[in-house]
């Protein structure tokens, strides 16, 4: 009976460690799957203008035309434009039957190099093989009073968001 008590202490002995490492790893397997609680706040999210935004992509140059361009006669003095407006030939103004009504468009005579910007605010020239038809002081800022017509560089400065289409849509 003495050898089964020892052989009794020597088994609790060797089961003791076992048991308590079985026993934590079960406690260890049950806390992992327990559920979390959620907070009842949330985080705001940042305010959109904290938010970085992409770079802006870099402004494309305006496509060049070269057109040939006249200017408007004395006749045409004080009539009304396609735009509602009295047409003074002291302004600087155009008339285009592609460009939109409102544009700026930059004007360069390719023969001599003087430059004008005007404003386009009628439709027109009604001429095969013309582009613009200039009033009288654009004609003569750009040196092509005498010659009546020209080839000229065009590039679009600007055309504002509200801008009526072109004459020919």
């Amino acid at each position: 009976m003495g050898g089964e008590r020892i052989l009794s202490n020597s088994l609790k002995n060797y089961f003791r460690p076992i048991c308590l490492l079985a026993l934590v790893a079960v406690s260890s397997l049950f806390s992992a799957c327990a559920v979390q609680t959620v907070p009842d706040s949330m985080e705001e999210p940042p305010p959109l203008a904290s938010v970085p935004q992409p770079p802006p992509e870099p402004p494309r140059p305006a496509p060049v035309q070269i057109v040939r361009a006249s200017w408007y006669g004395p006749g045409f003095a004080g009539k009304h434009t396609s735009s509602g407006e009295r047409f003074d030939p002291e302004l600087l103004t155009a008339a285009s039957t592609s460009i939109p009504m409102g544009s700026i468009v930059r004007l360069m005579n390719v023969d001599n190099g003087n430059m004008v910007e005007v404003r386009i605010n009628d439709c027109g020239p009604f001429v095969s093989g013309r582009s613009l038809d200039l009033s009288h002081r654009a004609a003569r800022e750009l040196g092509m009073e005498r010659e009546g017509v020209a080839s000229v560089r065009l590039v679009s400065i600007h055309s504002p968001p509200d801008a009526s289409p072109p004459c020919n849509d």
